[in-house]
């Protein structure tokens, strides 16, 4: 029997829906195409081709690379779990000419890090990597990823490391942001093995006019070193790049660093600790910048459950700031409230601990050990610390048998017993140059004589 109108009617709509579905099966997987056949190229390709991506594509490529490596290493080392990150990693980028290498061991000594750095770049080494970087420009996000990903897995990085060069672009600030993600995942499921990680940015800042001349006076130094090794063929040769000879590749590079590395670096600002250190100064400027962005922040670095123990705890410097009206609020009260007692401490003190403190006079420091009855109380003995304190002493005590020890420590006078010997010194080197001035009287009788 043939077919109703409302039946054929249902059949055509059918098809068309099939057909709808096909259409955008097709146009999802035309999109996506490209993007495969853009990790999948080649690094030279990938270096030369790639421009500036932003907003979610950027995100999308990021993850596959991501993905892909991290696979990559699953299968290589038998799972994540097998896997040993460090557990502090200090992701250093800088201008060129910045100082990275100069400034990293300020930074390791302030850290106590004992790892040499990684440097990215060591690791990339093979030829057409290097012909991109003599061009100012970047290498693929993946490549890189993978080898800084390999290299962190080795032992002796496991306590912490500087990584230097790396996040560069926007798509590797992710890529770090996904590890520490992943890391932290890790951490709270397999705590006894992955520790909490600890990641910070730090950016060594200088401008452009600074950036270009410290790379053409480092090419000029390495060519004058170099010329040296050749002559007299004693030494190594220094690594000369292409961009510390050209200008125009030198102020490319800063542009590269700052309208792909440094935006990507702010962005992980929200997420890390992050240090942005001026490095235009003189060295001993820059490591004192260094000293104080990098303190030790126990709220960010400890684990969340350490620091909400030990948080009630005062630091040093909540103790001791106002500690100077406190002791004064301290010892008004004891005039007022206990007036006999703090007379009987201040008396024992006269009596008893000066006569001491003017016999060490010279050493800056003395013990006395107690044994009257009045310092078995401990607000006598808090009242004789204060006392002490506040004439300028430095005063710690500790129970003893039948007694108090105080420990007493002062400023000793400076230069005692050698003002004589430095005057004699002082008046001796004034007759030698006396006598040795060419204007002098004495030295043209002594030059006449001769």
């Amino acid at each position: 029997a043939s077919p109703t109108p409302a039946q054929l009617g249902r059949q055509v709509d059918t098809l068309m829906a099939l057909s709808s579905r096909c259409l955008v099966t097709l146009l999802i997987l035309g999109a996506q195409q490209p993007c495969v056949r853009a990790h999948t190229a080649t690094p030279k390709a990938a270096g030369t081709t790639r421009k500036p991506r932003a907003g979610r594509s950027e995100v999308r490529d990021a993850t596959l690379i991501f993905d892909d490596v991290w696979m990559h290493l699953s299968s290589q080392y038998g799972g994540e779990t097998q896997f040993a990150f460090p557990k502090e990693i200090i992701w250093l980028n800088g201008a060129p000419g910045a100082g990275k290498t100069t400034n990293t061991g300020f930074i390791r000594e302030e850290r106590s890090i004992l790892a040499e750095p990684l440097v990215v770049s060591s690791l990339l080494l093979t030829p057409e990597f290097q012909a991109l970087k003599d061009q100012g420009f970047l290498v693929g996000d993946k490549e890189v990823t993978q080898a800084v990903f390999e290299e962190l897995m080795k032992p002796q990085y496991q306590a912490g490391v500087v990584v230097d060069g790396f996040p560069r672009t926007h798509a590797q600030a992710a890529i770090c942001r996904m590890l520490h993600d992943r890391l932290n995942r890790l951490h709270r499921s397999h705590r006894d093995h992955f520790l909490r990680p600890v990641f910070r940015i730090v950016v060594l800042y200088v401008d452009e006019a600074t950036s270009v001349s410290r790379q053409m006076m480092r090419g000029k130094a390495a060519e004058v070193h170099n010329h040296k090794v050749r002559e007299t063929g004693q030494g190594q040769l220094m690594e000369t790049r292409a961009t510390d000879k050209d200008e125009t590749l030198a102020t490319r590079r800063y542009k590269t660093f700052i309208e792909s590395t440094y935006s990507a670096l702010q962005a992980l600002g929200i997420h890390f600790i992050y240090n942005l250190i001026d490095a235009g100064g003189a060295v001993e400027q820059v490591r004192k910048n260094i000293e104080q962005e990098m303190q030790y922040q126990s709220s960010i670095e400890l684990n969340p459950e350490t620091f909400d123990i030990i948080s009630d705890l005062e630091l040093a410097s909540e103790v001791t700031m106002n500690a100077r009206q406190r002791l004064v609020r301290r010892m008004d009260q004891y005039a007022l409230q206990f007036p006999g007692k703090f007379t009987e401490v201040v008396g024992l003190l006269k009596s008893d601990i000066y006569p001491v403190i003017h016999q060490h006079a010279v050493s800056g420091r003395c013990s006395y050990v107690s044994h009257d009855s009045a310092f078995l109380d401990g607000l006598a003995v808090q009242m004789a610390i204060d006392v002490l304190s506040e004439r300028g002493f430095r005063v710690s005590s500790e129970p003893v048998v039948r007694g108090t020890k105080f420990d007493i420590q002062w400023s000793p006078p400076d230069k005692l017993g050698s003002t004589r010997l430095d005057n004699r010194m002082s008046a001796a080197k004034r007759a030698i140059l006396d006598y040795a001035s060419p204007g002098s009287n004495k030295s043209g009788r002594r030059h006449a004589e001769l």
